[in-house]
């Protein structure tokens, strides 16, 4: 997932540089863009891991690994920033 999120923010960052309302935007405007995310571009993302999703929402205490703690507070960021919209469980059976 992590590695997933990484490719969006850098696909929705590239694609809202080129649909920016400014012709050409300063970098000022380009990392407060790459920061704060684009409402209209962000991703939704399905897992059936209830327990990663617990830990995302805040359900569940944060991991005693370090590694893993900072996966967990970086995808809750892009969560409360915008660049993540939509974090849904999908039961195992259902999925391919």
């Amino acid at each position: 997932m992590v590695n997933g999120i990484e490719s969006t923010t850098l696909i929705t960052t590239r694609l809202s540089e080129l649909m920016h309302h400014v012709p050409a935007p300063d970098l000022k405007q380009l990392v407060a863009l790459e920061e704060n995310g684009n409402a209209s571009l962000s991703g939704d993302f399905y897992m059936d891991c209830n327990g990663w999703w617990q830990l995302i929402t805040g359900q569940k205490t944060l991991p005693q690994d370090k590694v893993q703690r900072l996966y967990v507070l970086g995808i809750r960021e892009c969560r409360l920033v915008g660049r993540l919209r939509l974090l849904t469980v999908v039961p195992t059976a259902a999925t391919l």
